[in-house]
């Protein structure tokens, strides 16, 4: 299979192996590739970082968790069966306490939060 290096090390095994996920990425490349390295790279050890959001076919984690870095690396979302996130919750009206966390990430959720201002203040 083309793309199987994509499944080494991922959390979620529901992925299909008929989907290729390096197929309309909506410039998840580049995200993948610069951004999200980039903004891992303003962390150290031990530091909290929170992803908004786990997406079933995109993980982060081994960004923020390897041989260089080892951040507590944690993913949120409403809905449970979305990448198996480690807690449940909604960005518009989070649990989560006020500066509990060192970095926060939300990677492509602008068209499934209804609100979006509501979730950037929160």
């Amino acid at each position: 299979m083309a793309f199987a290096n994509f499944y080494v090390g991922h959390r979620d095994k529901r992925l299909f192996k008929a989907y290729d996920p390096h197929t309309n990425t909506k410039g998840r490349e580049y995200m993948n590739t610069k951004i999200i390295p980039h903004f891992a790279s303003f962390f150290k050890d031990g530091d909290k970082v929170i992803n908004i959001g786990q997406h079933i076919f995109w993980d982060y984690s081994m960004v923020f968790n390897n041989m260089l870095l080892r951040c507590d690396y944690l993913t949120t979302d409403t809905d449970p069966t979305q990448g198996e996130p480690d807690i449940i919750d909604d960005i518009t009206q989070s649990k989560l306490e006020s500066d509990s966390a060192d970095g926060m990430m939300l990677v492509g959720m602008s068209d499934v939060v209804a609100q979006f201002d509501k979730a950037l203040s929160e």
